[in-house]
């Protein structure tokens, strides 16, 4: 079942990152390569896949006594979850550590300026409650 997970917290954030940062404008309209531009939608996502569905859900697990099917549990990942997001742009943005995976724009794309607050707001903040519900329903 944490496969499923991962595979499906994979795609929400692929979908999540294609519609708050179009590929028609990040390969269109810069001089970013079809590969490099790809490598960087992949990679974004599979971290937030990671976190999401693995990481989050384990912290809570691990350090929560909350009852596994409560709606506190819920909540506590979908925090988490955001908590360790705004870690992730902390990484790669401007205020924070200015860091970028070799070979990729994920920084340029993603986190350039203040985009990173429009990835905490639009994708942030939806792909959280959307790892907590896909918890508690793995739960259920």
């Amino acid at each position: 079942m944490k496969a499923a997970k991962l595979i499906f917290s994979f795609f929400a954030a692929l979908v999540a990152l294609q519609v708050v940062y179009p590929w028609r404008i990040y390969y269109g309209e810069f001089l970013f390569s079809w590969a490099t531009t790809l490598a960087s939608y992949v990679i974004l996502a599979a971290v937030m896949a990671g976190l999401g569905a693995l990481a989050a859900p384990r912290f809570v697990n691990k350090f929560s006594s909350a009852p596994a099917r409560s709606l506190k549990h819920s909540l506590l990942v979908a925090l988490t979850c955001f908590s360790l997001l705004i870690l992730l742009t902390i990484v790669f943005s401007g205020p924070g550590l200015f860091l970028n995976v070799p070979g990729t724009r994920i920084r340029g794309i993603f986190f350039a300026e203040w985009r990173f607050a429009g990835f905490l707001l639009e994708i942030g903040v939806p792909f959280s409650v959307l790892v907590a519900v896909v918890d508690r329903w793995k739960r259920r």
